[in-house]
């Protein structure tokens, strides 16, 4: 019989007979063709950027149904349960991706963490919350863009990475009607587009 839990909980299944095979859609299933060495995202994290590669991350451990690791939903079994080996060697696979898609400097500081949960929460304590000065770069980003010698479709691209950049970004008071958002996109906009 194979292991076939729900989603939400590692727990073993009732009935006095499990083996160690588990279906191909449990969290907890590794695939032959995952390895430690995969690097989910294209530019490891460095210090700077911290909300593209987490959502970068987080898009690529969601595809592999690894998410629950790193968001709580999934917590670490009793030693003497069935599927301990299993989620055991889930946590050090994931903790490899996430290694291996740091700088050295960065991956220092979690290497020793044996929960992948807690080296996922330290990096989010650490860099993912952005400070004023960052939201302040950013507005000046979008302020000092134009157009230039790029054709629209480009200029625009280029402006709509740094609004959807801010808008990640919560300095503790945000607009719950997006209002002002809003505005302060439609008045900066004509001001850098070039006339023909």
């Amino acid at each position: 019989m194979a292991i076939n839990n729900d989603a939400s909980s590692p727990t073993e299944p009732s009935g006095s007979s499990t083996s160690s095979v588990l279906d191909t859609f449990h969290q907890l299933y590794l695939h032959h063709f995952y390895i430690p060495g995969t690097i989910l995202v294209s530019i490891p994290f460095g210090g700077t950027g911290f909300g593209d590669w987490e959502e970068g991350m987080l898009i690529s451990l969601s595809a592999k149904y690894k998410i629950q690791l790193i968001d709580g939903t999934l917590i670490e079994p009793t030693p003497n349960s069935p599927l301990y080996p299993h989620w055991q060697c889930c946590n050090n696979m994931v903790k490899a991706w996430i290694i291996n898609s740091l700088s050295k400097d960065i991956t220092k500081t979690i290497l020793y963490y044996k929960i992948v949960r807690e080296a996922w929460n330290n990096l989010v304590e650490r860099y993912g919350f952005p400070n004023i000065s960052q939201y302040y770069s950013l507005q000046q980003s979008i302020s000092s863009t134009s157009q230039g010698l790029s054709d629209i479709a480009t200029y625009y691209t280029k402006l709509k990475g740094f609004w959807d950049e801010l808008s990640t970004i919560s300095l503790g008071r945000p607009c719950t009607c997006r209002a002002m958002h809003e505005i302060t996109k439609a008045h900066k906009l004509p001001v850098s587009i070039k006339t023909q």
